[in-house]
Order: C-alpha cells, then structure tokens, then sequence
C-alpha cells in the first residue's frame, strides 16, 4: 500500500516535501514491492528502509519549520540513517540474501548528503556508486529489482540537485530545533524557496 505521509500543519508543504512525496510515491514504493515479493530477509528489510526514509522526510519537515542548528545536533537528529543501515545489513548477514540487503543499505547512507551545506554535487553524484556495485552483484534475473534499486538512488539524487541545492532548507524564521515538536501544529512561516539550481 501506499506510504501514508503525516499531514503538514501551518499552511500548505514547502515545494521540497511535495517533491519529496512524489519521489516516494514513484520511486521508493515501488521497489519495496519488489522487494516484498523477494521474502526472506529482504522482505524484513523493508520497514527499516521504509521507515528511513519517511525519518528523512520527518527531518525535512523539521527543518522546513525550524533554524538551523548546530552541526552536533544535526548529526543526532540524523541518527536514524546508520541505524537503519545496520539493521538492513544485519538481516541479510550470512544468507543468501546477503548481497541484496548489502545493496538496500546502501541507498540509506545516501542520506550523507543532509549534512552538506551546500550541496557538493560532485560528491552527490558518486552516492550512488556502492547502490550500483552491489547491484551489478546480485543475480541476473532479478532485472526489475536491480532496476528499481537503481531507480530509488539515481532519483535521490535528482531530487536533492533540484530541490536542495544549496543543502536541507531551514528557517531562519522558524524556532529553535530543540523546541520543535512532530505533528504538532503551528503557524511557523513557511522556509524560502531552495534557489533553482543554475
């Protein structure tokens, strides 16, 4: 089933998470279809890695309605990611599907690019480059997984140059990170537009 996204309070969604709602809808759910009909322990390493990204949608959001804080706390906001990372690989560990699990973990630490400011696209474009090694790994016959594997990184980072150019959109109108609470609704004013990127 689709992914339900929590509902934005204050105001429509920033252009970024709409965005990022349709890359998930077109991209990252249907390669945990995939991955669904596989079983085994790649079918367990769907929630993690659909829980993961929904956690980066969540910082997303966050940082839309809040200042940008401190570097230390960032990387703890972003703890989510190696967490995830480390179950996904866990569950795949001495099985047959070792390599897939391997593949999957992958794409989660794409999510390094949240600590960029700004972006380094040179960087962001080699994100992708274990996702594709660990995919040219994995079986032949598995065309449609390995494709939609593929699809989820490279889309990632076209969703990131457009849309994050300059790094994840905080506000500089918004309140402290320490103060924010999800889901809760407020009338913070919506961040800037990210600068389209030249």
């Amino acid at each position: 089933p689709p992914t339900p996204f929590p509902p934005w309070g204050g105001g429509p969604p920033p252009r970024h998470i709409v965005a990022y709602d349709e890359y998930m809808t077109a991209h990252v759910e249907p390669f945990l279809e995939l991955a669904t009909g596989l079983g085994g322990p790649v079918a367990e390493a769907v929630g993690p890695f659909r829980e993961a990204f929904l956690a980066q949608r969540a910082f997303l959001v966050m940082a839309s309605k809040c200042q940008k804080p401190p570097m230390q706390q960032r990387e703890a906001k972003c703890s989510f990611a190696g967490e995830a990372a480390r179950t996904i690989v866990r569950l795949g560990d001495r099985t047959d599907m070792e390599k897939h699990t391997k593949a999957m973990k992958s794409i989660i630490e794409m999510f390094g690019w949240l600590m960029m400011d700004p972006v380094v696209v040179d960087s962001l474009e080699k994100f992708p480059e274990p996702v594709i090694y660990h995919s040219n790994t994995l079986p032949r016959d598995l065309t449609a997984f390995r494709t939609a594997l593929g699809n989820v990184a490279m889309k990632l980072v076209a969703y990131v140059k457009e849309n994050c150019r300059m790094g994840v959109p905080f506000n500089p109108r918004g309140m402290p990170m320490a103060d924010y609470v999800e889901g809760a609704s407020d009338a913070t004013p919506a961040a800037a537009a990210p600068a389209a990127a030249p």
